[in-house]
Formats: C-alpha cells, sequence, structure tokens
C-alpha cells in the first residue's frame, strides 16, 4: 500500500498528534524530528495571540473573549479534520518561559493547500489586541 506524500512547508516539522487548548497553543503534541526521533511537546504560535478560553496568568480574561476564544477553537478542531498539522519552530528551537516549542503553526490538507493558522485567526477575528496600539 502507499502512503500519499504531502506537501511539508520549508522548515516544518511534522505534528503527528495533538488537541487543540486555544486557537494559538496544540497541547499532548508528538513532533516528528528528522532521523526518526520524536518528543513530546506543546507548541504555540509565536507570530499572533489567540483570544484566549479561560484565564490568562496574572491578567482578567473578559466573558466576551472567552466566548470568542471557545468559539476559534471548536472552529480550528473542525479545520483540522483531515488536514496535518506543521510547525515551523523559532530559530533555534526557541521556548517560551512554559517550555512550550514556539513557531509558526500550518495545516495541510491532502490536496497540499496550507493554510497559516496567523492569517486564519486573524481573518476571523480571533486574536487579542496588541497591547500599547
Amino acid at each position: 500500500m502507499l502512503a500519499m506524500a504531502i506537501a511539508q512547508p520549508p522548515g516544518a516539522l511534522q505534528v503527528e498528534r495533538y488537541e487543540w487548548h486555544d486557537a494559538d497553543t496544540a497541547t499532548r503534541a508528538v513532533v516528528r524530528l528528522p532521523y526518526g526521533v520524536s518528543i513530546d511537546a506543546t507548541i504555540r504560535a509565536d507570530d499572533y495571540d489567540a483570544a484566549e478560553v479561560g484565564s490568562r496568568t496574572g491578567s482578567d480574561v473578559s466573558e466576551s473573549e472567552k466566548a470568542i476564544g471557545k468559539r476559534a477553537v471548536e472552529e480550528l478542531r473542525r479545520l483540522s479534520v483531515g488536514r496535518t498539522l506543521y510547525v515551523v519552530p523559532s530559530k533555534g528551537g526557541q521556548r517560551d518561559s512554559f517550555g512550550r516549542l514556539l513557531g509558526q503553526l500550518v495545516l495541510v490538507d491532502g490536496g497540499r493547500r496550507e493554510t497559516w493558522l496567523r492569517e486564519w485567526a486573524i481573518s476571523n477575528g480571533f486574536t487579542r489586541p496588541k497591547k500599547g496600539r
């Protein structure tokens, strides 16, 4: 039986298994590294900040933001069905203060169409406003 090859974005690592915590964080992820090595990780998008689904460390989150965050993660779960998740790690494989792997997230479907989650989140109104702007 032949497996269908999926186009992998340049510099990206395939995420074999994951759960969406919110629209910018994949938890319980298994990331495939070169040479058949895999690591368990939580992955955090470093190019956008999605609306929160619950409280945020050190700050209050409004009920309206929580509602947007819950809708975002529900839509992202639906969008992810039948697609492969990839992470393009930040330079040097950086991690944040919580130990999460940082990078850009992209979903690729069987037709090799890419959905970059930053653009998806922004175009659907699922991002948090930038402070100071």
